[in-house]
């Protein structure tokens, strides 16, 4: 069932999309969990969790979560999320515009 989605002709962009809804809500669910323990007066999640999880494909749930949770962190955090951020939407916007031109 899932094989013959991914080797369809173009199994990037399908391949792309499922790991962004896979890995979307999990970096929510980080960010929540970041923000609690911030209000808590914890310490945050490693910041590398956070990157990785957005890298992976996890940017939406990132960018929400960024947004909705009021993230506190560092001038050198916020330059790595927008550039990994820049990074997916370029990607996207060249596996867009190979499909259109297919």
């Amino acid at each position: 069932m899932l094989v013959p989605w991914l080797l369809a002709p173009n199994w990037t962009l399908k391949l792309y999309l499922l790991s962004v809804l896979l890995f979307s809500p999990i970096a929510l669910a980080l960010y929540y969990r970041d923000a609690r323990r911030l209000r808590k007066q914890l310490p945050q999640l490693a910041a590398w969790k956070l990157h990785m999880t957005a890298f992976v494909g996890g940017w939406p749930g990132a960018w929400l979560g960024h947004k909705w949770f009021d993230s506190v962190r560092p001038f050198h955090f916020r330059v790595i999320f927008w550039i990994i951020i820049v990074i997916h939407l370029v990607f996207l916007g060249m596996a867009l515009i190979s499909f259109i031109l297919r």
